[in-house]
C-alpha cells in the first residue's frame, strides 16, 4: 500500500464528506479498510461514522494512477451500513455509476458541439458562397464577450482585411469585409465560461471547417486566418507552423 496515496485518499474521503450536500461535517471517525485495482486504477475503501455510536457506512476514492496523488475524480458514499463482505462490491457499482454519469454528459456535450458546429458551417457557407472582395488578403475572426442581456454567448464575427503583417497583429485593423450585421453566438456554457476557454472552442470550430468545410479551400487561399478577441492577441489558424 503506498502510505501517501492512502493519506491523500483519506483527506480527499473527509473533504468530499464534510461538503454541506454530503455528510456535511467531518466524520466522527474513519479508517481505510481495503484496497483495489479498477480500469488499470488503483481505489481505497472506507468506513466511517457519523456519530460517536453510529453505525460504519461505507465510502470509495480514487481512481490513481500508479504513484499519483491526485484521484480522478471517483469519490462517493451512498451512505450505506458498512459490511465487509459486500464493501468491495458496493465500491466497484459506485464507481461504475460515476464513470456512466460522467461517459453520459461527454457525449452529451459532444453532441452540443457537433449540433453548434453544424450551425457554425451553415453560417460560414451562407457567406462564403457569396462574392467577396478581391482585395481581402487575410481573414480574421473577431471574437466578443458581449454585453447585457447577451453576455452569456460569445460573438463571433468574420471579417476580411486588405494586409496581413504576422509581425504586426494591426493587420486585422484594415477591415475592408465583415458581417457584422449577422454574427455567429456561441452559448457560454460552463465549460466555456473563461474567456480562453471560449477562444480556444471557438478556434476549434474555425479548424474544423478548414478541415472539412464545403468552402474551405477558398479560405486557404487567403494569406492567413486568424482568430481573437478584439482589442487582444491574434492566433493564426491557417497557415500552421
Amino acid at each position: 500500500m503506498n502510505g501517501l496515496q492512502k493519506q491523500a485518499a483519506t483527506e480527499s474521503m473527509i473533504k468530499w464528506l464534510e461538503h454541506p450536500h454530503e455528510l456535511g461535517k467531518r466524520p466522527k471517525a474513519i479508517e481505510c479498510v481495503d484496497e483495489f485495482e479498477l480500469h488499470e486504477m488503483h481505489y481505497y475503501i472506507f468506513k466511517y461514522k457519523k456519530s460517536l455510536f453510529g453505525k460504519w457506512l461505507v465510502g470509495v476514492c480514487g481512481g490513481y494512477e500508479g504513484e499519483d496523488l491526485t484521484h480522478c475524480g471517483h469519490v462517493f458514499s451512498e451512505m450505506e451500513v458498512y459490511d465487509p463482505v459486500t464493501a468491495k462490491e458496493k465500491s466497484i457499482k459506485m464507481i461504475e455509476m460515476i464513470r456512466k454519469y460522467w461517459m453520459d454528459m461527454a457525449a452529451e456535450i459532444d453532441k452540443g458541439n457537433e449540433d453548434i458546429y453544424s450551425e457554425f458551417s451553415d453560417w460560414m457557407n451562407k457567406h462564403l458562397s457569396k462574392d467577396l472582395p478581391n482585395e481581402i488578403v487575410a481573414v480574421n475572426f473577431n471574437l466578443y464577450e458581449g454585453a447585457e442581456p447577451t453576455c452569456q454567448k460569445y460573438h463571433v464575427e468574420m471579417i476580411g482585411c486588405g494586409m496581413f503583417d504576422e509581425h504586426n497583429s494591426d493587420w486585422v485593423c484594415d477591415e475592408i469585409f465583415t458581417t457584422r450585421d449577422d454574427l455567429f453566438f456561441i452559448p457560454r456554457t460552463n465549460e466555456i465560461a473563461h474567456y480562453e476557454q471560449g477562444l480556444s472552442f471557438a478556434a476549434s470550430l474555425v479548424e474544423k471547417y478548414l478541415r472539412e468545410g464545403k468552402y474551405a479551400d477558398k479560405l486557404k487561399r487567403y494569406a492567413a486566418v486568424g482568430i481573437g478577441f478584439v482589442g487582444g492577441d491574434i492566433e493564426i489558424l491557417y497557415p500552421t507552423e
